[in-house]
């Protein structure tokens, strides 16, 4: 699947996508599945280990590749708090094809409940 063109890629994966999330408002996940690096980190020779697994390449921590090639589906980001490295954290909300208002309304809600920016550094 690595060689195929991104457009086949697309093709592929936008209706199950747009499928799963007809059900729902909105799909809230994690942004990423292992703690960013801090600034000044050597980040092309590092290795991130998820679950005890080693992964090949940075990048490979990112969960928002997904969404970014299925592009009908609006996602925004919100800071959710800090790794245990003092890293930010953030959660994807991820909405329905076209639907960028109720994205926007649940990251809102998101931010209300959770809010984060006068959090101290610690956490």
């Amino acid at each position: 699947m690595a060689s195929w063109p991104v457009w086949r890629w697309r093709r592929r994966s936008t209706r199950p996508i747009g499928e799963l999330l007809d059900g729902y408002d909105a799909l809230i996940c994690p942004t990423t599945c292992a703690p960013g690096l801090r600034a000044g980190e050597e980040y092309v020779d590092t290795k991130l280990t998820v679950n005890g697994v080693e992964l090949d390449h940075y990048m490979e921590h990112s969960l928002t590749t997904v969404f970014n090639i299925a592009s009908r589906c609006p996602v925004l980001d919100v800071p959710s708090g800090r790794a245990s490295n003092g890293v930010p954290t953030g959660v994807q909300i991820v909405g329905r094809s076209y639907d960028d208002a109720t994205v926007f309304h649940v990251g809102a809600a998101v931010e209300h409940v959770r809010p984060w920016t006068h959090r101290p550094e610690s956490l």
